[in-house]
């Protein structure tokens, strides 16, 4: 982050007499603020522009900036004694600094002024990010000789020849899109890292393939994952792909989509310069096409608009066969675009944008330790206990972003000698009800803690399964509402991060596995610390083993959206709480941003109103459908009805929505009320 604080004093008064003005920002919550402090001893009477520099942390975007002025005045009355004193106190609003993107305001908020005619203001910016990403987007039509776009049987690849990897697929089920110069479909091209010098250097192959067969890396009989040690390299499918199925192929370079763009500086600056010629220039090289090349005008440097759909600018890409020895075909390439990538720190500001934690907790025997500890779960709160320590940082660095939390665990019999093991229950003790304000984290583990029995097996797939669902729903929620009209009410994204916190051992590697493929598109990061349990050798932990198998998921969504970390590199006996929060929370703002690019924003603008994020209350909503839902499926089983069972739900604390589990704990009550 880049901080600007900009000083002016008029009044002679203060002026006279001082020798030196000592400042100091703040930024954060007590005891973890950053802080900056420096001094001036010249020209006070001339505005002053201190910038400063400093990493950004996600508590940071609920904070103020605070902002003391002290001046160091020379007594001449009093032998030349210093006397310092304050001058100025003032408070900014971060996020309100944020969505100025820059721009000087004034405080929010004084708590000191001793004249009116102190200015102080600050100004507050992201720094551009090297590479970050980008978004390339063009429209491609058939132009003549065939139909290759508008052909319902053939699925389109864009393929980077250097490293022959697909860049993007358009399936043959996409619909296509009507416009007024005709029916189009819509190619979209992520670059991760990106940087000018060495995209102008990539050379782009289209392929139109029929596929014959399915070949995708899963089996086809029971959709089971295939060992690791027998799946395919992305290049193996490609090249069987194209030997069996292709169609047509064209070529093109970065190069022509930049010279035919509708604004070349966009692709050719990391950064817009205002009302300035762009500095690099695309290298000219030997074009495939040059018989049929479109040249633009190369002198053109207007000031960035926002380009009508219509644009003409375009680039003509000839289709040939698969030997290369007939051409079958052209393409129009319009509308081309680099669309830079989504700011974390301009969704959360403008309210576009809620995070919300899921806390799973394993509940389960692997957390015995056969020795004086016993178990590294306790109930006596001065004990050692890493479970707790996790929470409590958890707590701190989602308290002032997310106020609610869901809270489950698994592995463990969720009431004591009442219910049967489950890999799947309610950590707050009321079957409808996960959420938990997040400053009451730690109070709501220790009640939980004393209300289960840890138990065999363990796992976590359930537990991945039930955020899934959230994440569907909240995606459902945000996507739907881009299609509304403007005066319509329209849905933040909430982004679910799941922190499992286990000892390491999983029974259902994978089934988990088998879940984490449904992650890839969806708004939701998943962590899982591996707490200390020393009677666990290294071989024993399975959690490390996911980060692994799932390589391949990080490759084809185009975000790493799950990560293993071990207690013990967190930092907690060196750093404490501080270094800990920062571990736990510094890649998540890059997650966001990833999935919002490679998922959220393509395919249409995002208008988001201001203070339309859902909150908890649509969290409680859902669960109150689920039960009504489960009420229902209950009518007609028998020895069931909605009375009897909600009185279950209020008594026994009931943790799944089951008719079983319902009739089960019914009938030993009943044999408990004839004791």
């Amino acid at each position: 982050m880049e901080m600007v604080i900009f000083t002016k004093i008029e009044d002679e008064d203060i002026l006279d007499d001082l020798d030196t003005l000592y400042y100091s920002v703040e930024i954060g919550e007590h005891y973890e603020r950053d802080k900056f402090k420096w001094s001036e001893r010249v020209d006070f009477d001339q505005a002053k522009k201190k910038k400063l520099e400093f990493g950004f942390k996600m508590n940071h975007i609920k904070q103020v900036i605070k902002v003391e002025i002290q001046g160091s005045y020379i007594s001449r009355k009093s032998n030349n004694e210093v006397i310092q004193k304050s001058i100025f106190i003032g408070f900014f609003n971060f996020a309100r600094c944020v969505r100025k993107s820059g721009g000087l305001i004034q405080p929010q908020q004084v708590g000191l002024k001793v004249s009116d005619y102190i200015d102080v203001q600050v100004g507050l910016k992201e720094k551009y990010k090297f590479g970050g990403y980008r978004c390339i987007t063009l429209k491609a039509f058939d132009t003549k000789g065939g139909d290759f776009i508008e052909n319902p049987d053939l699925s389109v690849l864009v393929v980077e020849t250097q490293n022959n990897t697909i860049v993007t697929e358009i399936l043959k089920d996409l619909p296509l899109i009507q416009s007024p110069d005709g029916l189009h479909k819509r190619i979209e091209i992520g670059v991760n890292n990106y940087s000018p010098q060495i995209f102008m250097t990539q050379d782009f192959k289209v392929y139109f393939v029929k596929d014959s067969k399915d070949y995708s890396q899963y089996r086809a009989d029971d959709n089971s994952i295939m060992p690791m040690g027998e799946t395919r390299s992305e290049q193996d499918i490609l090249q069987e792909r194209i030997h069996n199925d292709l169609v047509a192929f064209g070529e093109f370079s970065a190069y022509d989509l930049i010279e035919n763009s509708v604004f070349k500086q966009d692709f050719l600056e990391l950064e817009p310069i205002e009302g300035g010629q762009s500095s690099l220039k695309p290298k000219k090289r030997s074009r495939k096409n040059t018989e049929i090349y479109s040249k633009t005008d190369p002198s053109s440097s207007q000031v960035h608009q926002q380009f009508d759909d219509d644009d003409q600018s375009e680039y003509k890409l000839p289709l040939f066969n698969r030997n290369k020895n007939q051409q079958i075909g052209l393409m129009t390439l319009r509308s081309i675009q680099c669309k830079k990538r989504t700011s974390f720190l301009d969704l959360v500001s403008n309210q576009m944008l809620e995070i919300v934690p899921i806390i799973a907790i394993d509940f389960s025997m692997s957390n015995l330790t056969f020795d004086e500890r016993k178990c590294i779960h306790s109930v006596n709160e001065d004990n050692q206990n890493e479970y707790r320590d996790l929470i409590t940082s958890i707590s701190k660095a989602f308290r002032q972003i997310s106020p609610t939390s869901l809270f489950y665990g698994f592995g463990a019999n969720s009431v004591l000698r009442k219910t049967e093991v489950s890999d799947l229950f309610v950590g707050t003790g009321d079957l409808l009800n996960p959420i938990v304000m997040t400053d009451h984290l730690e109070q709501a583990y220790y009640s939980c803690l004393k209300r289960v029995e840890l138990n065999l097996p363990v796992h976590i797939s359930k537990v991945v399964e039930k955020s899934i669902e959230f994440a569907q729903q909240s995606e459902s929620h945000f996507l739907q509402a881009q299609y509304q009209t403007k005066n319509d009410f329209k849905h933040g994204l909430t982004y679910f991060v799941l922190y499992i916190l286990n000892s390491g051992i999983v029974d259902d590697i994978n089934e988990t596995i088998e879940q984490l493929t449904k992650v890839i598109n969806l708004p939701l990061s998943i962590y899982i610390v591996n707490v200390q349990n020393k009677n666990l050798r290294k071989d024993d932990i399975d959690t490390g083993q996911l980060e692994e198998k799932c390589k391949f998921l990080f490759e084809r969504g185009n975000r790493k959206f799950l990560k293993v970390i071990e207690y013990h590199d967190l930092g907690f006996q060196t750093h404490g709480h501080s270094e800990v929060i920062h571990k736990l929370t510094e890649r998540i703002p890059f997650e966001i941003e990833q999935y919002f690019d490679s998922v959220a924003a393509h395919g249409t603008q995002i208008h988001i109103e201001q203070n339309q994020v859902r909150k908890g209350l649509d969290l409680v909503r859902e669960v109150i459908r689920q039960k009504d839902q489960f009420l229902e499926s209950i009518d007609g089983v028998e020895g069931l009805n909605r009375e009897n069972v909600n009185k279950l739900i209020e008594d026994f604390r009931l943790y799944e929505y089951s008719a079983d589990s319902a009739q089960i704990l019914l009938g030993l009550k009943k044999r408990v009320d004839k004791s």
